[in-house]
């Protein structure tokens, strides 16, 4: 069996796949080499999350709250801040219109985004992080199950 957070990228993913103008390609590492031939292209990963023990019997209910953090790039050229724009807007309806990420978790909920450019390279990336909050529970010996 896989993490829990495994299968909320997972979710995360197959919302996205085939749905944004990034078509396939959406990987799931944070650890890619982009081809800026092939952008726009979209990276999920999770890198932090809480969690509060909130029972005292064995074994303990867990509340987690996993930070997802949809990185999505684009050529940059002369509509950069519209191509930005058009693929954040898509990840941010696909995303949230389900709350719970189609019952996986309790709740889903876009934090923050930030929009950077990346000039670095013969050609410069267009960059827009959105990052999600998901939160949901687990037992403290199974960190696989989604309870």
């Amino acid at each position: 069996m896989v993490h829990a957070r495994t299968n909320i990228r997972r979710a995360f993913i197959d919302l996205l796949i085939g749905a944004t103008d990034a078509g396939a390609r959406i990987y799931d590492s944070r650890i890619y080499t982009l081809e800026k031939r092939s952008l726009p292209e979209i990276i999920v990963f999770s890198d932090h999350e809480e969690i509060i023990t909130d029972t005292i019997s064995w074994p303990r209910s867990q509340e987690r709250s996993l930070r997802v953090s949809v990185e999505c790039y684009v050529k940059s050229g002369n509509e950069v801040s519209s191509a930005v724009d058009n693929i954040s807007a898509q990840v941010e309806s696909l995303i949230l219109a389900s709350s719970n990420l189609g019952g996986i978790c309790k709740d889903c909920r876009l934090e923050a985004t930030d929009i950077s450019l990346n000039n670095d390279g013969e050609q410069p990336v267009a960059l827009a992080s959105l990052v999600f909050a998901v939160l949901y529970r687990t037992l403290e010996n199974s960190p696989e199950i989604i309870v």
